[in-house]
């Protein structure tokens, strides 16, 4: 009977042993609702709830990597208990708007962390935040200001870009901002990763002699972008630097010998021609003599920007004039997406204006813009 019973005891033992490992853990879930987040250890691993605003549970200290990702929220507040917002965390939420970060919580805004949000427009980073990793507003098309707390010792914002406090590195440049033609200021000698992703509507860059490399991503998808000059600092072209930029059709380099990556320039129009060793206004006086192609989204790109260079008069008679030839196909300012056959294209609301520029090299001036107590150069065109 005894052993019988240590039998027993044994097969007990090992049944559950068994079940342990078998059955995987379940995580501790916050119930609200119908299971609406799924949190783990004070990490909110996934948002479950259907509803377009939420309440996030006290417990949370950390926002995890793609948790609210693809999710139909369109108002969140991020408390003060939350210390980091992980990689994608909120990355392409189609309906997400408004995003306000209590004072106090949030330091590090992973990568990518609001990417790809299209009605995002307004948003805060308190005094408390000390991370802002690339790509953090990448894609997000309605955004062009945000609230940077004047207590954050950081970063700063001006006109539609985000630096770093000392204005030396360019973390981001909103999508959403309405100039087609941006200047990067002196100070700056770094630009990030995905830091001009998406911006559909700049169609002019003015890069400073102080930038070293074109990091990975930093220009993918600027499907406005027609030519680009690299000054003789620019060292490296990193992957898919100008990558999907579908109307570039002429890159001009002022050092003979630029470290490109093979995939630099991949998706661009099959036209791209380069050009190593050339001095900006040769490379200007390049731009005026190419010669029009024909049958090509580039024709109809260099005809508009040359149209918008002259006066408004001048302007609406050409336009007038080249309505009655002929109707147009599709243009540097329409939005490209990939699809299985190439790219298919759909209309930009309205058609930005390209500002002229002079051919000569004086064409921009210092501006001393003061934030914080530090000087921001800001080139601005005559």
């Amino acid at each position: 009977m005894r052993k019988f019973i240590i039998t027993a005891a044994l097969v007990i033992v090992c049944a559950a042993i068994t079940f342990l490992i078998l059955v995987p853990f379940s995580p501790a879930k916050a119930m609200s609702g119908d299971d609406e987040f799924v949190i783990d250890a004070g990490i909110l691993r996934a948002y479950n709830g259907q509803g377009e605003t939420c309440e996030i549970p006290s417990t949370v200290y950390m926002i995890g990597p793609g948790a609210f990702s693809g999710s139909q929220i369109s108002y969140i507040t991020i408390p003060d208990t939350v210390t980091t917002v992980g990689t994608q965390a909120f990355y392409e939420c189609p309906k997400l708007s408004r995003v306000t970060i209590e004072e106090g919580g949030v330091q590090t805004l992973g990568m990518s962390a609001f990417a790809n949000c299209p009605r995002l427009y307004l948003i805060n980073i308190p005094a408390s935040v000390t991370d802002i990793q690339p790509g953090i507003f990448a894609g997000c098309t309605s955004l062009s200001s945000l609230s940077v707390s004047p207590g954050n010792k950081d970063y700063f914002f001006n006109d539609g870009v985000l630096y770093n406090k000392e204005s030396t590195e360019l973390v981001q440049y909103l999508a959403g901002r309405t100039s087609t033609y941006f200047d990067i200021p002196f100070t700056v000698k770094k630009i990030d990763r995905y830091s001009f992703w998406g911006a559909s509507l700049l169609t002019d860059v003015r890069i400073s002699n102080n930038v070293p490399e074109i990091p990975d991503h930093a220009f993918s998808n600027c499907i406005g972008l027609t030519t680009i000059y690299l000054p003789e600092s620019v060292k490296r072209i990193g992957s898919y630097g100008f990558s999907d930029c579908v109307n570039l059709y002429y890159v001009a380099m002022e050092r003979k010998n630029v470290n490109i990556a093979p995939t630099a320039f991949s998706g661009c129009s099959k036209q791209l021609s380069t050009a190593n060793g050339i001095t900006e206004g040769a490379a200007k006086d390049n731009i005026k003599k190419t010669p029009v192609r024909e049958d090509t989204d580039q024709e109809e790109a260099v005809e508009d920007k040359k149209e918008d260079s002259v006066s408004d008069n001048e302007a609406t008679k050409q336009s007038s004039s080249k309505k009655k030839k002929k109707k147009k196909s599709s243009s540097a300012f329409e939005r490209a997406v990939r699809t299985k056959d190439g790219y298919s294209y759909t209309k930009l609301p309205g058609k930005p204006k390209v500002s002229s520029s002079s051919a000569k090299d004086d064409n921009l001036i210092g501006q001393t813009k003061v934030s914080g107590g530090n000087a921001l150069i800001i080139p601005v065109r005559k």
